[in-house]
């Protein structure tokens, strides 16, 4: 299967990158640290927010913090607590040869001074958002079933499986209904939500392998989101090779 590396335009909302680590340091030690040693790298950003959770009904939420940081470009966002750090682009997606970069670079440091011991978990979360489009009309899925909602609005398909060393999570949500309407923000929209997680049958610090099993999950989810995606839609996508 030939996969696109660009399409514009993308719809994503969220390209989520979760590290699960055992600090080397006392846990409430972790948050300063980094901000000391990613000083050059990082800006420290707080909000007068309360930590919120974005929730489609239905589907895992994604938790914001009251603090975060992001890259000088200000393209990336980076949350982190005792135990997980978590890497999101901030107002839209950057491209996986400029985003992956400043992860690898980010977890090395990490690694080569004790503040992550070791790496237990790595999670890959990309979802992709498309107003006014009923995206169960644009995808290979054949879906028959012989109920009254015909056009299956608001209507959520959800599947866990293992695919080679991985466990993928597929959400498709379609012709969705906000629930509070959002000033520029379409009433109705779906949603393909990808999440490609990695386990460690024990805690890792190799950094090699970590760097290889997170560029492996996105082309995971690439290879799984392209193979979704009907000929037709993909070309209203313009896709680039």
């Amino acid at each position: 299967m030939k996969i696109p590396k660009k399409i514009t335009p993308d719809y994503l909302k969220d390209t989520i990158i979760q590290v699960v680590f055992n600090p080397g340091i006392p846990p409430e030690l972790v948050l300063g640290e980094f901000k000391s040693l990613m000083n050059e790298d990082f800006s420290f950003v707080t909000s007068k927010r309360m930590p919120i959770p974005i929730k489609v009904p239905g589907l895992p939420s994604v938790v914001q913090q009251n603090y975060y940081f992001t890259d000088k470009a200000n393209e990336i966002k980076v949350e982190i607590t005792e135990n997980v750090i978590i890497f999101n682009c901030l107002q839209k997606y950057i491209g996986w040869g400029k985003y992956f970069p400043v992860i690898e670079s980010t977890i090395d440091k990490l690694l080569k001074n004790g503040t992550i011991q070791t790496i237990n978990r790595i999670g890959l979360r990309f979802i992709s958002e498309y107003p006014e489009i009923r995206v169960f009309d644009k995808l290979n899925l054949g879906l028959k079933i012989d109920i009254p909602n015909s056009r299956f609005e608001a209507t959520q398909i959800r599947s866990e499986y293992k695919d080679e060393q991985f466990k993928v999570i597929l959400n498709i949500a379609n012709d969705l209904k906000r629930t509070i309407k959002e000033p520029d923000k379409p009433e109705r929209f779906s949603i393909i939500d990808i999440d490609v997680i990695s386990f460690f049958d024990e805690p890792v610090n190799d950094r090699n392998l970590i760097m290889s099993v997170i560029d492996k999950s996105h082309f995971k989810q690439k290879t799984i989101f392209f193979s979704l995606l009907s000929e037709t839609f993909l070309k209203e996508l313009n896709p680039e090779y």
